[in-house]
């Protein structure tokens, strides 16, 4: 069996049994995740430059697969997606043979796994395969933020969530929005608020969904999350500015589009049921109104005309000239939209 670098030896040689147990943890959890790796390869060599080169191929060519399953998802055309993925599948276990030491690769297989098949074993085992990798191929002088994979760090801890494992997904959050070098970190930000608030632990859950959405404005999900664990905590204020805050941004003409009804109608649903539990039946009324009137043939559209019904009030036309993401002002503490 090859030895484990150097790097990892070199561990062995400090004297300080606080710097030894460390490395120690670090080298067996290399080996263990790597053991795959190396089995396959009957640890006799690496891949060639050319077993590369196709492993890179296939990669390729499973990365314009997700895409088009990707699009045929938008398009409601679930059939097709399914295709794709299980094509871009078959194309990774083609490369994983070539080259079972990419990534990469590993990382895309692992978001393979989980999202076009709910494996989650799988998906694992896949994730982190490909953060020791990055671990192992990073240079003796990178820093830490180089070692780490932070987008398979993010999408392992997504996994574990979806499986029903919290707080194992913390450290890998953790990992994900501290590296200075992720580009996204306010999805780390996000999942970990999410994390937490499933824990009861609703607070950090605030503190870190507000992070996420003053490090990025559009992350329309994080301002639903927010609203929902402020509900949760009973400060009907803060559920209220979360909701008027997503409905300002995310049902705007620019992003209303990606953002689709099915996300937009709840909002307004929610937003009129935080202002009814205020006592501001006028607030709660503009909100119902405009959702049933906007979307009813969204199940929360259904749900806002009903409210209306109960209500007594009929549900009225937004005001014209008004924006589609219209709600009226109505007396209380928390700032409306279109107002």
């Amino acid at each position: 069996m090859r030895p484990l670098p150097a790097r990892v030896w070199r561990c062995y040689g400090a004297q300080m049994r606080s710097i030894v147990r460390p490395c120690l943890r670090l080298a067996f959890a290399l080996a263990a995740a790597l053991a795959p790796v190396c089995l396959a390869a009957a640890c006799a060599h690496g891949p060639t430059a050319e077993e590369r080169t196709k492993a890179r191929g296939h990669y390729d060519v499973a990365v314009a697969l997700v895409q088009e399953g990707q699009k045929a998802a938008a398009a409601g055309d679930q059939p097709t997606r399914d295709d794709k993925y299980r094509e871009a599948l078959k194309e990774l276990l083609d490369g994983d043979r070539l080259a079972a030491d990419d990534a990469e690769l590993q990382l895309l297989l692992g978001q393979i796994y989980f999202l076009g098949f709910r494996r989650h074993d799988d998906a694992v085992v896949h994730l982190q395969r490909a953060i020791a990798l990055k671990a192992l191929a990073a240079p003796r002088d990178a820093a830490p933020a180089e070692r780490e994979y932070a987008e398979a760090e993010q999408t392992l801890g997504v996994v574990l969530v979806d499986r029903g494992q919290p707080e194992a997904a913390l450290p890998h959050f953790d990992k994900a929005r501290t590296n200075l070098l992720y580009g996204t970190p306010y999805f780390a930000e996000q999942e970990m608020g999410q994390a937490l608030f499933l824990l009861g632990r609703h607070d950090e859950a605030v503190r870190h969904l507000s992070t996420a959405v003053q490090q990025q404005p559009d992350l329309c999900g994080a301002y639903a999350k927010l609203a929902e664990v402020n509900e949760a905590r009973g400060d009907e204020v803060a559920v209220q500015k979360a909701l008027v805050d997503f409905v300002t941004r995310c049902d705007s003409d620019r992003l209303r589009a990606n953002v689709g009804a099915p996300m937009i109608a709840p909002a307004y649903f929610k937003l009129g049921e935080s202002r009814l539990r205020s006592g501001e039946k006028d607030g709660a009324v503009s909100a119902f109104a405009t959702c049933a009137t906007r979307f009813p043939a969204e199940p929360a559209g259904v749900e806002c005309g009903r409210r209306l019904e109960l209500l007594g009030v009929a549900a009225p036309a937004p005001p014209r000239g008004a924006p589609a993401s219209f709600v009226a002002p109505s007396a209380g503490a928390a700032p409306r939209a279109g107002g």
